[in-house]
């Protein structure tokens, strides 16, 4: 009868399996960029900056490699769960009982009568309120993650 003779190298195997170059993690990165091509595609674009802003990590932990896939920005949050009532929150109110101000970004903001206008017709370049609904959820992350798995 034959004998096979079989020796391990236990610090490759491990090396292979949580390494921030092994196979596990090579194959992490690969399903994380599938997420992050997913996202920037269901990202909503305005200026361009959400999208360009997911990227693809993995960092290895002791023996837990973890992959993380999203954005930097703080308002990719917003967009992902809404804001205000669509969040679960409420309305949003101005503190103090005064007034909220905001860019009027290319005069798009449009009351029942048209453009807001201050006296004199210019069109406004702030839009006021004491309180708002917030803003609607506009998932990317978490679609991109289901359709990855799909």
């Amino acid at each position: 009868m034959a004998e096979v003779d079989i020796k391990l190298n236990q610090k490759q195997i491990i090396d292979q399996l949580t390494g921030p170059s092994g196979a596990v993690a090579l194959d992490l990165l690969k399903r994380g960029r599938r997420v992050q091509n997913l996202a920037q595609r269901l990202a909503p674009v305005d200026q361009g900056q959400l999208r360009a802003s997911i990227t693809t990590e993995v960092r290895g932990t002791g023996k837990t490699l973890v992959c993380r896939v999203g954005t930097n920005l703080k308002y990719g949050l917003y967009v992902e769960f809404g804001t205000g009532i669509y969040a679960g929150r409420g309305e949003i109110t101005a503190k103090s009982g005064g007034l909220m101000r905001w860019p009027n970004k290319n005069n798009a903001y449009r009351t029942t009568g048209g453009n807001r206008r201050y006296s004199g017709g210019k069109t406004a370049k702030y839009v006021y309120a004491k309180k708002i609904k917030g803003m609607k959820a506009q998932p990317y992350l978490r679609p991109a993650l289901e359709a990855a798995r799909g």
